[in-house]
């Protein structure tokens, strides 16, 4: 299986920490959210990450760049589905996971595979 476009629902702490690792692994990463300012926050949170990487030494200025440039940020659902992966990152809210899951399921039939992200939902709650 090969990835190279990841999509994300949702551009929260997890979705942007999502966002940055996927981009960072050289994936194209697209971030959702229906509204423009939780985007420009996440934008803000990938950029400062990143600094924090290139001052410990863990990436060089170079590596950060490309990483941003590799992440677009839309409030277009449907951009997602061009996608490889699609992971859902929203609120910790089981029956909203559940609802965004079925949509993506729904709208991206053609993805490799769609994933749910939780820290705090126990696994065989559903």
């Amino acid at each position: 299986m090969s990835l190279s476009v990841v999509g994300i629902v949702g551009a929260g702490f997890m979705g942007s920490g999502i966002a940055e690792s996927s981009a960072v692994a050289g994936k194209h990463v697209l971030v959702y959210e229906p509204e423009e300012a939780p985007l420009e926050r996440s934008r803000g949170q990938v950029a400062t990450s990143l600094q924090r990487a290139v001052s410990r030494g863990k990436l060089t200025d170079d590596d950060a760049s490309a990483a941003i440039d590799r992440i677009v940020y839309t409030t277009r659902f449907d951009d997602l589905g061009g996608a490889d992966a699609v992971v859902e990152a929203v609120s910790e809210d089981s029956r909203v996971k559940a609802k965004v899951v079925a949509l993506m399921d729904e709208e991206f039939p053609e993805a490799q595979f769609l994933a749910s992200n939780t820290s705090s939902i126990p696994i065989a709650e559903r």
